[in-house]
């Protein structure tokens, strides 16, 4: 829910929004809606390489998780190779295979669609 509502926000409304977690954030580093919001809103206003950053602040768990599995999946339909390369500068653990497979699924998802389309016309 708070995702489909960030995503229908304008781009000022946005930008407010960065701020507000920002500054949420300044006081409470740990705040976890605060994390949770920031990183979607990051990742809304289209820009995944700043919530891949963003993402390596959150602690190890299921919210980094799903933070990880939306990054890759908006940044992997916009730029594979560097949804890629941020995968590799993962250190080497199941977080970055779950990465890998997650980006890798996406991908041929994407080539199958592509020739589906190609040959269905």
């Amino acid at each position: 829910m708070q995702d489909n509502l960030i995503r229908k926000m304008s781009f000022e409304q946005k930008k407010e929004a960065k701020l507000f977690y920002e500054q949420l954030l300044a006081e409470n580093p740990q705040h976890p809606d605060g994390l949770h919001l920031l990183g979607l809103t990051l990742l809304q206003s289209g820009d995944p390489a700043a919530a891949a950053v963003w993402f390596r602040t959150l602690p190890p768990g299921p919210t980094q998780r799903l933070a990880l599995d939306n990054i890759l999946t908006e940044w992997g339909r916009r730029d594979a190779p560097a949804a890629a390369a941020f995968v590799l500068s993962l250190p080497p653990d199941r977080t970055q295979h779950a990465a890998a497979v997650h980006l890798a699924t996406l991908v041929l998802r994407h080539q199958l669609e592509a020739a589906v389309v190609h040959i269905v016309g």
